[in-house]
Order: C-alpha cells, then structure tokens, then sequence
C-alpha cells in the first residue's frame, strides 16, 4: 500500500518515470497435461474473450524499472520502488544465464562443446521468388550475384539467369543484426546444431541432455512455425555476416563477455542464413535456416508438412513440472494498443484508475504465452512468459530442489 504522505504522479515526476499500459487481448488459458492434444508447442487457435492490462514504469534512456506486471503486482511492487530516491532498474541481461552454464557443463559430459561467436551483418538480400529459391537449394546449386536494373543495385539470378533474391535496400540493412549465436559441436567437432540464438539455448541444451536428438530440437524449437497471417506479410531474406572465431563457452564469464568481441572489419563473410521477419518491424519470425538446411525446412514451412510430434519434449517438460507441484497452462494473446498513463488515480493507498493517451497503430501479433502455477499455494509464480523464457524459468525453480532430470536418470 503506498504511503498517504507520498503522491504517486509527482514521485514519478521527481524522477522522470513514465507509465505504459498495454492493452491485450487473451484466451481462456489451458492447462497443459502430457497425451492431451494442448501440448506447449501445438498450433493453437483460440477466441481471445478476456482483456487484459500490462505495466511498464521506464525512463528516458529506455531503461525499466516494471516491466508486464498486472495492476495488482504492481500494486505490490511501488511501495518498495517509492521508499529510493534512486530505484534500480531492471536487468537487461538474459535470465538464468546460470541455468544455461550448468546445462552446458552437463552435456559436456556427453562429449558436446557448446561455442558462441558474435555476428554483425554486412549486408542482406530480399528473396523475391519462392518457388525458383526452394528449386536451387533442393537441387544443390548456388546462385550468381548480377547487376540489378536501378544503379548500384544488385541481384542473385539462378542457373536460369532468373532473379531469385534482391540485395536489401529497405530499411532492413545490416546495423539491424547484431547478436551472438551458438553451436553445439561434436567430440570429433562436427556442428551438431547451429546458429542457436542465446535465449534457446537452454531449451536446446535440455533437450539434448534429456536425450532427445538434434534433428527433433531442431524441428521443435529451431525451425520457423508461422500461420498465413504471419508468413502473408513476412519477408525472407538470405542475411551475411561478419563473426568473430568461435570461442568454446565454459562459464558464465563466457556468456557475458561474449557479446563485447569487436568483429573485425576486414574479416571475410564466414555466415549465411535464411530469416524470415516481419516486413513492418523486423522482428524475426521463427529460427535461422543455414543455406544446406533451408531447401527442407523452407517445403515444410511453405506445404504445411506434418512434423514429428511436439508432444514428446512438451510431456517431458509437463511431467518435470507436475513433480515439483507446479503446473503450465498456456494462453493466446495479441495486443490491442499502447497507452501512455498521463496521470494515476489512487484510493485507499492503490491505484484504481488512470488516464492515459493511446498511441497510433500499436496492435500486435497473435502469440502463445505461459505461465507456471504453484499448485501448493493457488498461486501464478509467472505469467506472460514465451516459450524461449519457459524452460530455463522452469528449471531454475526446479533448481533449488534437484538437479536436472534425464531419461537415464527417471
């Protein structure tokens, strides 16, 4: 409860904190239980029936001090943010790097190395033709870089002379990837699963340790699962970078420091990969495709193939949880709008009410988000997460009690 003394809308003044609401709406949420057809990874379309309002409290350099918090957790959360005159921001660092160095560790004792490099694009190309692209690579061959028609422009013909893809002018230019990825090696150092970005890296490297094969990670979680109304509108581009050398990932010191390796300028474009992203905001649309694996991958997206079933790593990771008493339930959600809080209305020592100003076009895509119940308590331990968030939150409140369970070790 927040002090009577204290007025909420100058504390934030004071120190230039700014209020967003985001609107969303929601699905009734479905608990996940193993052998049903609601797995964590199913493709699911839901009526989204319930509203629902996320905080965000941040300031002019774009950091957060609450970040997606309900009405009521926010509530809960002020008075210990209002008693500093200098409150602490939120972390930007990944969660639960600790998990993921443990996990590596773990299947180190499998023989696996786990590598990072960082990436920084040096230039992109639109793919214009689907169908003449999916025949090159399924047929093994390359393409040839050719002058385009506008000047300085460029194009990638197939062995037809057909253009197949169009060096990106579009706003979508190499200073928009810049990132570490990771690959999992072999004892003989043969890359076993590659270009693995850092916040599924744990999920990989949990399924790898529960024994499940590359090849079925890398369809669960690896390749690109879009519906029409996201691969309509979506952009594929054919993305090359600069890396630095891959430098084996042993500690936590690793993880952290990875990301600060300048690349060299002069270095060679070493890495290729398939993308596709949304056209409007670039924000990525399923994993990357290295070239020799996209022809494959780009079928099944496209033809809707049918996968090997989700269901075996989603009841593994449910019946995981159900020994702890915790339980997963899965909703769908878009987002409706941004609203700028102008101003709280507080009662009896909470928030009650606002007023805030909506921002243009801020809708959202359709998503999956979870959450983790505590079924000894009736009480979410956390909501709103991805999936790329689930499993390492997962296994760290699972940590505190037991280490990690295998197929061998159950």
């Amino acid at each position: 409860m927040l002090k009577g003394n204290i007025d909420l809308n100058q504390y934030l003044a004071d120190q230039q904190i700014y209020a967003n609401l985001l609107v969303y709406d929601y699905s009734q949420a479905d608990a996940v239980v193993p052998e049903s057809r609601v797995t964590l990874l199913s493709s699911e379309q839901r009526r989204l029936t319930q509203r629902g309002g996320r905080y965000q409290l941040y300031n002019n350099s774009g950091d957060f001090y609450v970040n997606g918090l309900t009405l009521a957790d926010l509530n809960l959360r002020l008075p210990a943010m209002m008693a500093s005159d200098q409150p602490r921001v939120l972390s930007t660092e990944k969660p639960h790097l600790n998990i993921v160095v443990e996990l590596i560790r773990q299947v180190s004792r499998m023989g696996l190395v786990v590598t990072g490099s960082r990436y920084v694009c040096e230039r992109t190309w639109t793919v214009t033709d689907d169908r003449r692209l999916m025949a090159t690579l399924l047929g093994h061959k390359g393409c040839t870089v050719r002058t385009g028609e506008a000047p300085g422009s460029a194009v990638m013909v197939d062995e037809d002379q057909q253009p197949v893809m169009r060096e990106g002018h579009d706003g979508h230019d190499a200073e928009l990837v810049d990132e570490v990825r990771f690959t999992v090696q072999d004892q003989a150092g043969h890359p076993v699963l590659r270009l693995i970005p850092l916040d599924l890296l744990g999920a990989v490297l949990y399924g790898l340790r529960c024994g499940f094969s590359a090849q079925q990670l890398q369809e669960w979680l690896l390749w690109p699962r879009l519906d029409q109304s996201l691969i309509g509108s979506a952009r594929l581009a054919l993305v090359e970078s600069r890396q630095t050398p891959a430098k084996p990932i042993t500690s936590l010191a690793d993880l952290r420091e990875l990301h600060t390796v300048s690349v060299p300028t002069d270095r060679p474009i070493t890495a290729r990969w398939f993308q596709f992203t949304n056209a409007a905001d670039t924000r990525d649309l399923g994993g990357a495709m290295v070239p020799e694996e996209a022809g494959r991958t780009l079928e099944a997206v496209f033809h809707n193939d049918p996968r090997p079933s989700d269901r075996e790593f989603s009841d593994w990771l449910v019946r995981l949880a159900d020994c702890y008493n915790l339980q997963i339930q899965r909703r769908q959600r878009r987002r409706l709008a941004v609203c700028d809080v102008d101003r709280f209305k507080v009662e009896n020592g909470e928030i009650a009410d606002l007023e805030a100003t909506s921002r243009a076009n801020t809708g959202g895509f359709p998503e999956t988000v979870y959450e983790i119940l505590d079924r000894d308590a009736g009480l979410s331990v956390c909501y709103d997460l991805s999936f790329r968030e689930l499993v390492p939150t997962l296994l760290a409140l699972i940590a505190r009690n037991k280490i990690f369970l295998s197929k061998k070790d159950s």
